[in-house]
């Protein structure tokens, strides 16, 4: 129909597929050769010709006039995987990976010219689900337990019954565990020109209608059971030996030797470590010595490296040198990269010969797998001919341009919380129960990466954790946690947004990264019983295990450099800000009523991370402590709240306002202290009420110990701890002036009493 040169139509069967250690384990022994093998030159050559192969394709479709198309129309009946159980495993861990279609679209992007330069593809899923299933159960059982039909469907299951030597017979069937109910996806995904003003080179958009998960210590039991399945090997002593005496990658090594990797340690000091380094292609691999079988670090050389000589009058260490993506030419911004990202390192050689010789090798290895390279570059004022950057084909006349566009939207997250609750008489039951409901309501991710900056954004309308466990005895505590909604023009809940911006970027305005957070009030309830049942979920998972001893790899070959990082006072390392509506606590009885309501308003602060110090703007609205016990006329209602003296002035003062800052003693500008501090605080009104704190003090005291709580608090059966309430109507309104005209603390003398000392 000349929308196409090439039509790929195909279908894939489903594949019943088991994963069995043992039999894993012989397939590694039959794969394994005999004798060592020397892939390191063939996978050098394979990557020098891939890069070659890409740029030429890259030439081409930059001068073709018209660009062939493909219409592709996949489908994929995804394999159903079970991984064997070990002996004594009631449950074994089944993945249903559902049915996925593959299809391409006529035209991409938005028509045109553009739409032809660009290849978009659509992906959707459906069906997927994992969970936990009898152990005795095979494929045939499997399959109509999942409700699935394959086009394979084995009456008798071979492989699985000869497997299955531990498994007794008459054993008891066990209740299927879900953990992740069916589910559907979307993916539509674009690719486009190396280089475009205005369109992303990749486009990705990933949707998700409906997450549906199931947590608790039983799935993470038989969770982990799988796993050691899977990780304990039965492969025999012979074919282990030959495994570890095969030869690594850098065992053909054009050149290897002695090496330190400088890092920055949490007093910004230099640390060398020492490596014994290995060139082979294009990898560096960094071992911790000259006989050890992994490597520590390893890095690669390739398109947009920068190979650059750092003077030792700019950090004070001779004979080191950089590999990096950044456009740094000098040992300070070189510094700086290497503390804060991984995209820089910085190696020291033992001499200056040995300097000579890596320096040659790595640029003569760029040579060899990138023939286009940059004219020698500026560092430090000095011309070095052997500082060159390796770039790709039109990397000079190109402008900016975004990479990769990534956007996740999810319309509903439903996490449900199971495990075991406390019964009436104090005992723990036997079997799990739902406890909460995690919802959380159009979840959005996006991800934007172009050559001046990388912005990272989530955004949630509504979180919500419905409790589910004593929800299910009084409709009152049908609730955990909640948010507001409608967050400013996003009507978002919570808003976090990351972004990075590169030091040669043009909008770099001295700060490095920012991390905002902005969210709406967030209401907590203290539902006793069921937050006693979420503290032992961790104990009911891992039990009580000691302490991992701590480890001492890094001790031995750590040595200090002996002088400081170099610095730029003004340059923001990481701005953090964070914009809160507010914070609220109700504190409640089994039986409904509730005790008391603590909330903060209006929370924000501002932190500003420099190399060698610290900023911190922060300021608090207002606090207030709510008296339940008592009606809402009662002046002895109000424990704490800000005072409104000065409500008439106009001016909007915050209870708290905080600023500290921090300074090096290093620095030219040095105030000569080592921080200063700033507070102001507003007025603030306190009662003093004993028989309340005296509830409250009870309320957590039992909260602390995990002990059994009245089941109804309004008949007067009460826990150990727990006095009675006092009666609601018992306490009269408060005679006397106006309490509220200035900061004051008031001590009634009782409950019911109208007399206070009150001290203004």
């Amino acid at each position: 129909d000349r929308h196409a040169d090439t039509v790929i139509d195909a279908e894939i069967l489903p594949v019943l597929l088991t994963l069995h250690r043992r039999s894993l384990d012989r397939l590694a022994e039959f794969a394994q050769p005999r004798e060592p093998l020397d892939t390191g030159s063939l996978q050098t050559h394979v990557r020098a010709e891939l890069r070659k192969k890409s740029r030429e394709m890259e030439a081409q479709l930059a001068q073709s006039q018209r660009r062939g198309s493909v219409l592709m129309n996949v489908k994929l009946d995804a394999p159903l995987v079970r991984v064997h159980p070990p002996p004594g495993a009631t449950h074994q861990l089944v993945l249903n990976l559902g049915i996925f279609f593959l299809s391409s679209h006529a035209e991409g992007g938005e028509g045109g010219e553009e739409a032809e330069a660009r290849d978009s593809y659509a992906l959707q899923g459906s069906n997927i689900s994992v969970g936990f299933y009898d152990s005795a159960l095979g494929w045939d059982a499997l399959q109509a337990a999942l409700h699935t039909t394959g086009h394979y469907a084995p009456e008798e299951d071979v492989f699985y019954d000869a497997v299955r030597d531990d498994q007794e017979d008459g054993a008891v069937s066990h209740q299927p565990l879900p953990v992740l109910t069916p589910s559907n996806l979307e993916v539509c995904f674009e690719v486009g020109p190396m280089r475009h003003p205005t369109h992303p080179r990749h486009l990705a958009r990933l949707k998700i209608p409906m997450i549906d998960v199931t947590v608790s210590p039983e799935r993470m039991k038989c969770l982990q059971q799988a796993i050691d399945a899977l990780t304990t090997s039965t492969i025999d002593r012979k074919v282990r030996r030959l495994l570890r005496d095969s030869q690594p990658p850098w065992a053909e090594a054009v050149y290897s030797g002695r090496l330190k990797l400088l890092r920055s340690n949490r007093m910004g000091r230099l640390v060398a470590r020492r490596r014994w380094a290995a060139l082979q292609g294009s990898d560096l691999f960094l071992l911790q010595n000259r006989q050890a079988a992994t490597w520590k670090e390893s890095l690669r050389v390739g398109v947009g490296q920068h190979i650059v000589p750092v003077p030792e009058s700019d950090i004070g260490v001779p004979h080191v040198f950089a590999v990096t993506k950044e456009a740094h030419r000098n040992g300070a911004q070189l510094v700086q990269a290497m503390k804060f990202g991984r995209s820089t390192w910085l190696l020291q050689a033992p001499d200056e010969g040995a300097y000579a010789r890596w320096f040659g090798y790595l640029i003569e290895t760029n040579r060899m797998l990138n023939p286009s390279l940059k004219a020698p570059v500026q560092v430090t004022g000095q011309e070095e001919a052997g500082a060159l950057a390796v770039s790709g084909p039109g990397d000079e006349e190109e402008g900016p341009c975004t990479a990769l566009q990534l956007s996740v939207e999810l319309s509903q997250v439903r996490v449900a919380v199971h495990g075991r609750a406390h019964t009436n008489g104090g005992a723990r039951a036997d079997n799990e129960v739902p406890l909460v409901e995690v919802v959380a309501t159009e979840t959005e991710l996006g991800l934007t990466q172009s050559d001046h900056s990388l912005l990272v954004k989530f955004a949630m309308a509504a979180l919500q954790v419905n409790d589910e466990l004593s929800g299910a005895l009084n409709l009152k505590l049908g609730m955990l946690v909640s948010t507001g909604s409608g967050l400013g023009e996003a009507e978002k809940s919570l808003v976090i947004q990351y972004t990075h911006w590169p030091v040669d970027a043009p909008s770099y305005d001295n700060v490095d990264a920012e991390l905002g957070l902005e969210l709406n009030t967030l209401h907590f309830y203290c539902n006793r019983r069921t937050l006693v049942a979420l503290m032992a979920i961790p104990q009911d998972m891992f039990g009580s295990s000691a302490p991992a001893p701590e480890g001492g790899s890094e001790a031995t070959d750590v040595v200090e450099a002996g002088m400081a990082v170099p610095t730029d006072e003004a340059r923001v390392l990481l701005r953090l800000k964070v914009a809160m509506s507010g914070v609220a606590l109700r504190l409640s009885y089994e039986d409904g009523d509730s005790l008391g309501l603590v909330s903060i308003n209006n929370l924000s602060s501002e932190v500003q991370s420099f190399a060698n110090r610290l900023r911190l703007t922060a300021s608090l609205g207002g606090v207030q402590i709510v008296n339940d016990t008592v009606d809402a006329q009662n002046a002895n209602r109000w424990i704490c709240q800000k005072s409104n003296r000065n409500a008439g002035s106009g001016t909007s003062q915050s209870l708290l306002m905080l600023h500290y800052e921090s300074f090096d003693r290093a620095a030219e500008t040095y105030p000569g202290h080592d921080c200063a501090v700033q507070v102001q605080a507003a007025e603030l009104s306190i009662v003093y009420l004993s028989c309340f704190v005296n509830l409250v003090t009870a309320y957590i005291s039992e909260l602390s110990a995990a002990l059994p709580v009245a089941e109804s608090h309004a008949a007067g059966e009460t826990g150990k701890a727990l006095p009675p309430l006092p009666s609601k109507d018992a306490v009269p309104p408060r005679e006397g002036g106006d309490v509220t005209a200035g900061g004051w603390v008031a001590l009634p003398r009782s409950a019911p009493s109208a007399t206070s000392w009150t001290c203004t």
